[in-house]
């Protein structure tokens, strides 16, 4: 049996490959910027060394202190596990975001991904020799393979400069299932995190990380890394390792495309002529006279 893919509105946010056969353009592919986090870090130290010197930064790497500027202090001056998470999730859905990843990866080389090897080392000279960060690295690594099939033909400098649109209209697209929305949440929570994790390489006088905010950043990459392995279980052709995402976990296409479709009957058009006996049935129903009909419960269920 053929296997189902994803409908229009979940798979911009996740990662359609040349495989799927819905009508989207190859270049609205979100995520490979989170494979390219591990070159940022070397970066990053890179950028540091150059602000001592100092010499002329290049364009990337004016962008990196940009971001500690921007990321550093304000994620960094939380005072609790629970402020730090609420900060890096309003980031993880901001156009912001979304625009930087685009800039990374129209000034990144990407036509050299690096091994599991290069990925542990790049990691753990950035971020310390410790079980958590050997566990981020393992789930970075398998990412970065991953993707490397799906953008394998992708041509970097076709990505059009407002490829953050796409992503951010599915993420508020209603015919997107909820897990998914989660789930993308997540992963970007965790880009966020990486990007804060950047800002003592760069500066780390300036921008100190305490040990408990380190271990809440590092334990934010890798719920973001499964996150995102959820998310890639979906597309046609990867093959993800049971012991790294076991098979229960692994999103399921048909029940995904069952919900959008769903969710897309309670979707009204722009413009709706209706009757006087409508309006004053719905007036009735929401000012509490009579039962709200089915599908007035369901569009606020969630």
């Amino acid at each position: 049996m053929e296997r189902p893919t994803p409908t229009r509105a979940v798979a911009v946010i996740l990662a359609p490959s040349a495989t799927m056969d819905i009508a989207i353009p190859s270049e609205q592919i979100s995520f490979q910027a989170g494979t390219l986090w591990t070159w940022l870090f070397d970066a990053a130290r890179a950028v540091a060394k150059a602000l001592r010197i100092p010499r002329e930064l290049t364009a990337a790497e004016r962008m990196i202190v940009e971001v500690a500027v921007e990321m550093g202090g304000p994620v960094l001056d939380a005072e609790s596990v629970a402020e730090l998470r609420s900060r890096l999730y309003r980031i993880a859905v901001s156009e912001r975001l979304m625009k930087w990843e685009t800039a990374f990866l129209k000034e990144f080389d990407v036509s050299s991904w690096p091994t599991a090897e290069q990925v542990e080392a790049s990691m753990t000279a950035s971020l310390g020799d410790s079980h958590l960060v050997h566990e981020c690295s393992r789930l970075m690594a398998i990412r970065v393979a991953l993707v490397r099939q799906i953008v394998a033909n992708l041509d970097i400098a076709d990505i059009p400069d407002d490829m953050h649109a796409s992503m951010l209209n599915g993420l508020s697209d209603f015919r997107t299932p909820a897990v998914v929305r989660s789930l993308f949440e997540e992963t970007m929570a965790g880009e966020a995190a990486l990007l804060v994790l950047m800002a003592p390489l760069v500066d780390p006088v300036r921008w100190q990380c305490a040990p408990w905010m380190r271990l809440a950043l590092l334990e934010q990459v890798r719920l973001a890394s499964v996150s995102h392995l959820r998310l890639l279980s979906v597309v046609p052709g990867l093959t993800i390792p049971e012991d790294v995402l076991p098979v229960d976990e692994r999103l399921d296409c048909t029940a995904l495309d069952q919900e959008s479709r769903v969710l897309s009957r309670f979707l009204l058009p722009a413009e709706l002529p209706v009757g006087r006996k409508y309006v004053n049935r719905l007036r009735e129903a929401v000012e509490g006279r009579m039962p709200a009909p089915a599908g007035v419960r369901a569009l606020f269920a969630d």
